[in-house]
């Protein structure tokens, strides 16, 4: 086992050691000094003695080890039981891991979330049941399926109440996959599509578009070398034509330049400074009425016709190649290294 007393060990939790090789790559640039990070799985760890082994870059290629426990644990590992970050805790010490919750279940959000001033920016969202779904159509035309632990996108149908009494059931794209006149088929056919799963029922608003095509606002928030959250980015996704699904993109480009595409400048940055203040309000809420230590999450909008920013997605485990080739991308992984290092001193 390494041991040196001069030197402090970030340990980042992965899922696999292919995540962990590549998580090592991308961060390896900006750890603090008088630093190690290694990444390790769950199963590496060795209670009994309080070691794990765990993998670290140096000299160009990646080694396996047995290092002491970290003294600050970044939490990658997507969906993790909160039974094993509760005895990563007991052992480091309360607070020294960071971001409890990575998978968030989206009807837990929204329940959280309605508790506070941000409810005026939240679609009306219901867990799932048949007379729920009915009245939520009927009062809102549109509704969108969601699993409630979903991600990027996958299983989110549109259902749609058209003038002619029809039902227009999509995925991904806005053309139908199913199209039903009778509500006890179109029962059938919602059971049918969403199986067992837990899922919800939310509002659909009727989103603003640039040159034809669905687009949304997302932004990252991550803690900085200050413990406290500040905002790293806003960049948007536009969807290819006919989608509504803006996980299925064409483009990226920075935030700042689709509103002003679609806004003039001054309505542009009134949306730009009420997204980000919306966004450091959602963390700071989620983690002060979830219970849970936070370290970096994304906010994905949609601007209504009138150009009202609404919540449709809080993601605790942020897509970070969406950043690449932005001015931020350093500033994405350099984040969480100065917020370890700020919980190092604590």
């Amino acid at each position: 086992m390494e041991r040196n007393n001069q030197v402090a060990y970030i340990g980042i939790m992965v899922r696999s050691h292919r995540q962990g090789r590549w998580v090592l790559h991308n961060y390896n640039k900006y750890i603090p000094r008088n630093t190690k990070v290694f990444s390790f799985l769950p199963a590496s760890i060795n209670w009994t003695n309080k070691t794990v082994l765990g993998v670290h870059y140096t000299g160009r290629r990646y080694v396996m080890r047995r290092f002491p426990f970290p003294s600050v644990v970044y939490n990658r590992y997507y969906g993790a039981p909160e039974s094993l970050i509760q005895r990563i805790e007991k052992t480091i010490g309360k607070n020294k891991c960071f971001n409890h919750v990575t998978h968030f279940d989206k009807q837990v959000v929204y329940d959280l979330l309605s508790q506070t001033a941000l409810v005026e920016h939240l679609p009306q969202t219901l867990p799932y049941d048949d007379g729920q779904f009915f009245g939520l159509l009927e009062a809102y035309g549109t509704v969108y399926l969601k699993p409630c632990l979903g991600y990027k996108g996958k299983g989110v149908y549109r259902v749609e109440l058209t003038t002619g009494n029809e039902v227009h059931v999509a995925e991904h794209h806005s053309a139908p996959m199913k199209i039903c006149r009778d509500r006890a088929l179109l029962k059938d056919e919602i059971r049918g599509l969403i199986g067992s799963k837990r899922y919800l029922v939310q509002q659909g608003i009727s989103p603003m578009q640039v040159h034809g095509k669905n687009f949304d606002i997302r932004v990252l928030v991550q803690k900085t070398a200050t413990g406290l959250w500040d905002v790293t980015d806003v960049m948007s996704r536009t969807a290819y034509s006919g989608y509504f699904n803006t996980s299925v993109c064409q483009s990226t480009e920075p935030g700042r330049d689709i509103l002003r595409e679609v806004l003039e400048p001054e309505l542009a940055q009134t949306v730009l400074n009420s997204v980000c203040t919306i966004s450091l309000e959602t963390a700071q809420n989620l983690e002060n009425l979830g219970h849970c230590h936070l370290g970096e999450l994304s906010v994905d909008f949609v601007l209504d016709e009138n150009a009202k920013p609404w919540i449709v997605e809080v993601n605790g485990d942020p897509q970070r190649n969406l950043y690449q080739g932005l001015p931020s991308h350093q500033s994405v992984y350099r984040n969480p290294m100065k917020y370890a290092w700020f919980l190092m001193q604590k």
